[in-house]
């Protein structure tokens, strides 16, 4: 990861001299697994723009470092702006908290601590610039489902108490009502789905606003994103890690799209491709991932 990378958005109206407004990058610090544990901000980042974004896999939203971190970064920052990643939600087998638990507390800190923004399907205007923010889980096809199942301890360590849905790559129904059990694909593609809807629907309030769409991910919106030794693999794992919104890129909606989840620095730009220029608010979108990863 660099610790000073950072990235800015040109509000609706501006020149490249009209300040544009700028934000600083992170994802997957892993502060959970820092061998020396957390030793202050200075540790991680160097502050490099007025606003920071944190896609994803930062922390256990249930621990001290983790509180100490966002604390230290919202006396650094105007504004930090959250999401979480896939690991936020992992908890031991003997405390199996839910995700709906996991999403209170994280919730809880965007509450209690002033400048901290935790977007979980939300979005934040700031000074003409729509930041919109999501996990945004993976859509796996059913060929590739057993593998994801298999390979990724997000089916393992992240638990809920709902039914089962229909599809699900195991033979059984899953824990009843009311009791815990682990996610499984289905219950990823039907939160997947929810947060695609949620991104369109911003996507189109930013354009009827005149705002610049800033989309914050935890996972990676195009297969694009994968980082060249993994695109050849044909497993099916990549589908835990990426899905096909290259539409959505390609929209002239998205002015910047910034993600996580792989631990490969991504800096690139996709070509828009609406037929109708003069009502597309951007010619390209820019990719742009800043992540730390394990230890």
């Amino acid at each position: 990861m660099d610790p000073t990378q950072s990235t800015s958005v040109n509000a609706a109206g501006q020149s490249q001299s009209q300040h544009p407004v700028r934000f600083q990058l992170a994802s997957d610090l892993h502060l959970e697994v820092l061998q020396r544990g957390y030793k202050g901000l200075g540790s991680i980042l160097d502050i490099t723009a007025p606003n920071l974004i944190l896609a994803g896999d930062i922390g256990d939203p249930f621990s001290a470092a983790m509180m100490q971190f966002l604390q230290d970064c919202v006396r650094a920052y105007e504004h930090v702006f959250l999401v979480a990643g896939n690991h936020e939600f992992y908890q031991r087998l003997h405390t199996p908290r839910t995700m709906r638990e996991v999403r209170a507390q994280l919730q809880k800190l965007g509450q209690e601590i002033k400048g901290l923004h935790f977007l979980d399907n939300e979005s934040f205007v700031l000074d003409g610039v729509r930041v919109i923010g999501s996990t945004l889980w993976t859509h796996v096809p059913p060929p590739a489902m057993l593998a994801v199942q298999h390979c990724l301890n997000d089916y393992r360590y992240i638990f809920t108490t709902e039914k089962l849905k229909k599809g699900s790559p195991e033979t059984d129904e899953g824990a009843p009502d009311g009791s815990h059990r682990s996610i499984q694909v289905p219950d990823t593609n039907t939160l997947f789905e929810g947060n695609v809807r949620f991104i369109r629907r911003e996507l189109e309030s930013a354009k009827s606003a005149g705002q610049k769409a800033l989309v914050v991910t935890h996972h990676m919106p195009s297969f694009r994103c994968v980082h060249a030794r993994f695109a050849s693999d044909t497993s099916g794992v990549n589908h835990a890690f990426a899905s096909n919104l290259d539409s959505l890129l390609e929209s002239g909606l998205v002015h910047t799209w910034v993600f996580g989840h792989t631990h490969e620095s991504v800096w690139g730009e996709v070509m828009c491709t609406s037929d109708d220029d003069s009502t597309t608010p951007n010619t390209v979108c820019r990719l742009a991932c800043n992540p730390g990863g394990y230890g």
